[in-house]
């Protein structure tokens, strides 16, 4: 099993791109304005997509979907469904965004399907979702099961008992980490985080959504780079 970290970044980083991760070429756990771009530097295609789990709508996670709705209407050769899973509301405000960056086309969405559930089977993946705490935000964390493997991600969070859930036995949870001593509501920081490895019970653990601050290294969790592969079972991979 292969995760690219397609962005680790929080909003506001100079350094990382927003964070967003592809799975096994073909899943992606949120879409921001850069994913596109990073998708096809790691070498593979919108077309390639299967599913998209967006944990909120925030821009940083979302505002890559209209450009990687309208390469695969344009530019696609596979055909095929795209399955848009997320919280309630996730077709109007893809719908809206669409709207905004390219008025009239519409008709990208005619093979898109989307899931507003809390649990559910996509192509292949089993896929659960919790809501965890990011303010005033209906946001999600995912456990997602694929060949045999079990991953999890947290989202936007703070700390909340829904982490732990998400994170329960799981092969790899990717969690993040906004800060390193600021605190900053809806967000994990590094104490944050100390607190959350004591307790949770996943194999792995892998920090993304990352600001600017200079970043210690943290026991027991790893720090990926902008474009960096992992092999769950294995380790970072540049």
């Amino acid at each position: 099993m292969e995760m690219r970290f397609l962005g680790t970044g929080g909003a506001m980083s100079a350094r990382r791109a927003p964070a967003c991760t592809l799975i096994d070429g073909r899943i992606l756990v949120d879409c921001g304005p850069t994913g596109v771009v990073r998708l096809k530097e790691s070498g593979c295609t919108p077309d390639a997509v299967d599913a998209v789990f967006v944990t909120h709508f925030h821009g940083d996670h979302t505002f890559g979907l209209p450009f990687l709705l309208i390469e695969r209407a344009f530019r696609g050769t596979r055909g095929g469904t795209l399955h848009l899973v997320g919280p309630a509301g996730v077709e109007a405000h893809v719908r809206g965004m669409l709207d905004l960056a390219f008025p009239g086309c519409e008709e990208v969405l005619a093979r898109v399907a989307f899931h507003e559930d809390v649990a559910g089977t996509v192509r292949g993946v089993d896929w659960e979702a919790r809501a965890v705490s990011h303010g005033e935000m209906d946001a999600r964390g995912y456990r997602l099961r694929l060949d045999g493997v079990t991953l999890g991600f947290s989202g936007d969070s703070g700390p909340c008992d829904a982490l732990y859930l998400l994170s329960q036995d799981v092969d790899a949870f990717v969690l993040e980490m906004n800060c390193q001593t600021r605190s900053f509501p809806g967000h994990m920081n590094r104490d944050d985080v100390v607190a959350f490895l004591r307790r949770t019970t996943a194999r792995r653990v892998l920090l993304t959504h990352l600001d600017d601050e200079p970043r210690e290294p943290v026991a027991g969790a790893e720090i990926p780079d902008d474009l960096a592969r992992v092999l769950v079972g294995s380790s970072i991979l540049r």
